[in-house]
């Protein structure tokens, strides 16, 4: 029962956040949304930022397994980079709540550790398969990609996280090709890995 709870807590609080965002959540708000008593609510958290560390930590999960299911089910080209990033931003904006948890909310190292462990190794994974894919591109020759693939890793985060915030902020001309993430993400690739 404990498990089930917490999970209906957990669903109560994603709900809540769709409807109406962070500033809503409130833990008598969630036990009456899931039909539990506040005294539930506590049983399972501390308090209002533990419920919600809870599931951008269960986010930031989320995102780390999909981008390696991709690189274990895909071979090492700028297709897979390319798709990689594509997911990266599509898990940032979906559930809408996402982008407010995972990118402009900080989260305690001590108390969160598990978030940000997982936000480590997302970027660990992303620069092992970066260097991979650089390795393969350059055939050896570290004159044609001097980048480190640390710093590559950086600049494909923070081109993809740049396009979120354009998304979430509405910013989706078709002039300026806003209306096609794919395509921007794939130029950009193309543009990181000239040959």
């Amino acid at each position: 029962m404990s498990s089930e709870t917490r999970y209906r807590l957990i669903q109560a609080t994603k709900e809540i956040l769709v409807e109406s965002g962070i500033g809503s959540v409130t833990l008598r708000g969630v036990g009456a949304h899931s039909g539990l008593s506040r005294g539930a609510v506590y049983r399972h958290f501390k308090d209002k930022e533990d419920l919600i560390g809870s599931i951008a930590t269960e986010l930031m999960l989320r995102n780390l397994i999909a981008l390696k299911e991709i690189i274990a089910t895909n071979n090492v080209s700028k297709e897979t980079l390319k798709l990689l990033l594509n997911t990266f931003f599509m898990l940032n904006i979906d559930p809408s709540f996402t982008h407010q948890l995972l990118l402009t909310t900080s989260w305690d190292r001590e108390k969160f550790q598990d978030f940000h462990r997982y936000g480590k190794e997302k970027y660990a994974v992303l620069v092992d398969f970066i260097d991979k894919l650089k390795n393969k591109l350059n055939n050896g020759d570290i004159h044609k990609n001097p980048l480190n693939s640390s710093h590559l890793t950086t600049m494909a985060f923070s081109f993809t996280l740049g396009l979120v915030n354009l998304h979430v902020g509405d910013h989706k001309e078709e002039s300026k090709g806003l209306d096609n993430i794919y395509n921007l993400i794939s130029e950009f690739v193309d543009t990181m890995f000239r040959e």
